[in-house]
């Protein structure tokens, strides 16, 4: 997987058994955004989740994230997903959360950290 803020000098495929894919956004051979997503069609056919997103802190604010997640999201449709869920805790990334609600997620529960 790349490592966020490390140097990136090859595209590599995942092996077929591994469920999940990273989408990274590199710059000048270092890894400046990615984002991990994976099926759950063990749950529901076309059901799949974003697992992580991260930008580092140098690239917040000029929209990478909202370019990743669309980059993403693309290829989700393309592979016939239907549903994408993730978790995100406003209290603690405001900014995803806001991210999320403006590509057109929905909310649809509230968690307690503890």
């Amino acid at each position: 997987m790349p490592v966020l803020g490390g140097r990136s000098t090859q595209k590599r495929r995942l092996k077929a058994e591994v469920p999940f894919e990273v989408a990274a956004a590199v710059r000048r051979g270092r890894v400046r955004g990615l984002l991990a997503y994976f099926p759950l069609e063990d749950l529901r056919p076309g059901l799949y989740a974003i697992y992580e997103a991260a930008v580092v802190a140098s690239e917040r604010g000029g929209g990478l994230g909202r370019r990743l997640l669309g980059a993403v999201l693309g290829r989700l449709r393309e592979r016939g997903a239907r549903e994408v869920e993730v978790l995100t805790v406003p209290e603690v990334s405001e900014f995803a959360h806001r991210i999320y609600l403006e590509a057109g997620f929905l909310p649809v529960a509230s968690w307690a950290i503890y």
